[in-house]
């Protein structure tokens, strides 16, 4: 699971940059949620990103949760799910 996007780094786009959740930790304040930015799906790592959100015990597993607020921020509008 992860999330496909055109990404500006370096100067360059990379048209089909690669947004993995490498780690999701579920503690008491929530789902800490660490992304690799990958140039491409098998590339190399270009950035890493980390993000907080609230965990809902009935709302299914937390790395599905995880992708599913990625999704809702500005910076992932226009993913697509690979």
């Amino acid at each position: 699971m992860a999330l496909q996007l055109s990404t500006e780094k370096f100067g360059a786009t990379f048209a089909q940059a690669y947004y993995k959740a490498e780690r999701i930790v579920v503690s008491k304040d929530g789902i800490h949620i660490s992304v690799n930015v990958y140039n491409t799906a098998n590339g190399e790592v270009m950035d890493s990103k980390h993000y907080q959100m609230d965990y809902d015990a009935a709302g299914g597993e937390p790395l599905t949760q995880a992708y599913t607020y990625l999704k809702t921020l500005p910076e992932y509008s226009g993913a697509t799910d690979v």
